[in-house]
């Protein structure tokens, strides 16, 4: 899970997390993520999860001021789930996070952005007076009973090892 690898890892210059067009559909409601009292459906699952992908991404940015940190979509690109319509190269996936992930472009080196082949991208649109991200930080905390700021920073962590 994104969220746990995030809170548990030595905090780096950047993070870059995928996601895809389909977070458009997704839902924010983070009342019942476990679809304990839903009827399942794999399609608004895999939405919702690539939402709350965004949704770290934004969250991350905001709280890390020193982390430059972006959400991405690749494209749709030919795989097992991908189909017979798909769109875009496999050989093009990748560029984008390789490009948030190094390049010194002043382009890439934004943070709480959303991106499609290495431009900014629509995201999902939230209702007037809704932060997403916060109750989503709040939501996987309380789940997992680990927060954001439990890691350490990098320059914690080489104060530590020290």
């Amino acid at each position: 899970m994104p969220y746990v690898l995030t809170a548990l890892m030595i905090r780096p210059r950047r993070l870059v997390y995928l996601s895809s067009g389909l977070h458009r559909g997704g839902g924010a409601d983070m009342r019942d993520v476990q679809w304990a009292r839903r009827r399942w459906d794999g399609t608004q699952a895999y939405s919702d999860t690539k939402l709350h992908n965004v949704l770290l991404a934004l969250g991350v940015a905001r709280r890390w001021p020193d982390v430059l940190s972006n959400a991405l979509e690749p494209g749709w690109v030919p795989t097992r789930m991908g189909g017979a319509g798909v769109t875009n190269d496999l050989s093009q996936g990748h560029v984008t996070q390789a490009w948030l992930s190094a390049s010194d472009d002043p382009d890439a080196t934004v943070s709480g952005g959303y991106f499609y082949h290495r431009r900014p991208a629509r995201l999902h649109p939230p209702r007037p007076g809704q932060t997403f991200s916060s109750s989503y930080s709040i939501i996987a905390a309380k789940f997992l009973a680990l927060r954001l700021d439990d890691g350490l920073s990098a320059g914690a962590y080489r104060e530590a090892a020290v």
